[in-house]
């Protein structure tokens, strides 16, 4: 739901035992919450917060095809992040 999120690039990997451990350390030393919550009227939505340059930014994905353009869906998952976010102290 960001707006200003990079462009987000996929790979398909047949045999993930391959992924190089150096690049798959250095993406997870930013990670510091990756939540799976269950989300009234939407489903499950990821909620992860990386630590960046600039502080800490969140991204939230939601496991189903929903439309997240629904002003009532992003309202939904606002105020999850925004009690998740409170209760964490991120």
């Amino acid at each position: 739901m960001r707006s200003d999120s990079p462009e987000t690039l996929a790979w398909t990997i047949k045999e993930p035992g391959l992924v190089p451990t150096a690049v798959r350390d250095r993406v997870s030393a930013t990670i510091l919450i990756d939540r799976l919550i269950d989300v009234p009227e939407v489903g499950r939505v990821r909620f992860i917060a990386r630590r960046t340059t600039s502080g800490v930014t969140w991204d939230t994905v939601p496991e189903t095809s929903i439309d997240t353009q629904s002003a009532p869906i992003q309202e939904r998952i606002r105020e999850t992040l925004r009690a998740l976010r409170s209760t964490l102290g991120i």
